[in-house]
């Protein structure tokens, strides 16, 4: 179990990670099953849909900034891709009704990072 101190260190190389599009991949362009749909999320920013770019400086926001974060959730095995963890969190959106849910997956130390899920939060 990382420390406070451990996880701000691996959140900030997730971050380095999203940024970077050498380190940086999205399942939809792995043939893997996912929900990686950007297009269909607007940016509470901009209130224009987001592109794949746009979506991944999201991602590192959301790490930067944890206050924009409605609920983070670690999950210690994901069976598809055979993981140790993987992040999902839900972010503030442009509308209450509207959260955006995204789950990361970081790889090879958190020099990496997998985007699986990015799309309108649906509580069910």
């Amino acid at each position: 179990m990382m420390d406070h101190k451990e996880m701000w260190e691996f959140r900030l190389r997730m971050v380095a990670a999203a940024r970077d599009g050498q380190t940086r991949v999205s399942a939809d362009r792995m043939n893997m099953p996912n929900r990686w749909r950007p297009a269909s999320v607007l940016d509470p920013q901009t209130g224009d849909h987001f592109t794949h770019l746009t979506a991944w400086e999201f991602v590192a926001c959301c790490l930067e900034n944890p206050i924009v974060v409605v609920r983070e959730t670690i999950i210690h095995s994901i069976r598809q891709l055979k993981s140790k963890m993987a992040y999902e969190w839900v972010c503030l959106g442009p509308y209450p009704d509207q959260n955006i849910y995204i789950k990361i997956f970081p790889i090879v130390n958190g020099k990496n990072i997998l985007g699986i899920s990015f799309h309108p939060d649906d509580p069910r």
